[in-house]
């Protein structure tokens, strides 16, 4: 009787024992007993589009990033968040920001995901000064000049283009290309604070529908914007095919989406955080 109770004591300490065992196992792997899931720290940066500025000339802290802060509270896994995204900031303004701001290096010293859209300003500040080149003097020409390029420079290839399409096409290949180097340093100082961040680098959609020379022009930014992505270990996130789907829409007459495209470039985006961040999550 007494081999018997002992047994049956045994026994059940060992039970006890697997038990315990199988709720470590498994509180382990994330997936019974209310398991916490990891949380991620999210900066976003960039111009007006991070801003989430409207068609109607007003920032209503709606754009992209906001829709990717509520899919990241959604799925339980958001932990803190920075907003960094400024109204017609160029690539000079962010390159500035990464490496002197100390409050913005704090946040990417703790963020797994960044997103950033930069470049399309640098571009269209010298379209708006190239409209109105053929009615400026040489002078003028150089002492408004908007773009990265030193007055010497500028000046001989003002000199050596022949016809003003020349000059304009020849000034904005210079300046697409200073958007590449930037974005190139801009993405390697974000990996000095914290050099296993996930960034997410966006392509501009065709934000000038209503003048179709422009596009080969935005597609030749969004070339350069993927090479500096991608050669330094950033994802690009392309959103002209997503827009095109119902550009009118998306763009009603301005540069800046409605929320409804802002929701259209939110989801190209979430597509890569998602595998990036929430596979196997329940």
């Amino acid at each position: 009787m007494r081999c018997l109770i002992m047994l049956k004591y045994l026994m059940s300490k060992t039970s006890m024992v697997i038990s315990l065992i199988i709720v470590f196992l498994f509180s382990m792997n994330g997936t019974v007993f209310g398991a916490v899931s990891p949380l991620y720290d999210y900066v976003s940066l960039g111009d007006s589009l991070a801003a989430g500025q409207t068609p109607y000339g007003n920032n209503d802290s709606y754009g992209y990033t906001n829709i990717i802060v509520n899919k990241l509270a959604d799925a339980g896994v958001l932990g803190g968040y920075g907003d960094y995204g400024v109204s017609g900031w160029t690539t000079q303004n962010v390159l500035n920001q990464v490496t002197t701001d100390t409050d913005v290096q704090s946040a990417l010293n703790n963020a797994e995901i960044v997103t950033l859209d930069i470049g399309a300003n640098d571009i269209f500040r010298v379209i708006e000064w190239a409209n109105q080149l053929s009615t400026m003097t040489p002078q003028q020409t150089l002492q408004t000049y908007p773009g990265s390029m030193e007055t010497a420079e500028l000046q001989s290839l003002l000199i050596s283009s022949k016809t003003l399409e020349q000059k304009i096409t020849a000034i904005l290949g210079i300046e697409i290309t200073a958007v590449q180097f930037k974005l190139e340093k801009i993405i390697q100082a974000i990996k000095v604070c914290r050099p296993d961040t996930k960034i997410y680098v966006m392509g501009y959609y065709n934000a000038l529908p209503d003048m179709p020379r422009f596009l080969p022009l935005l597609e030749q930014l969004d070339d350069k914007i993927r090479l500096a992505a991608t050669s330094n270990g950033a994802t690009y996130v392309d959103t002209q095919a997503s827009m095109n789907k119902h550009l009118t829409k998306y763009l009603p007459g301005d540069v800046h989406p409605t929320v409804q495209g802002y929701r259209t470039i939110a989801q190209d985006f979430w597509g890569f955080i998602q595998t990036d961040f929430l596979r196997g999550l329940n």
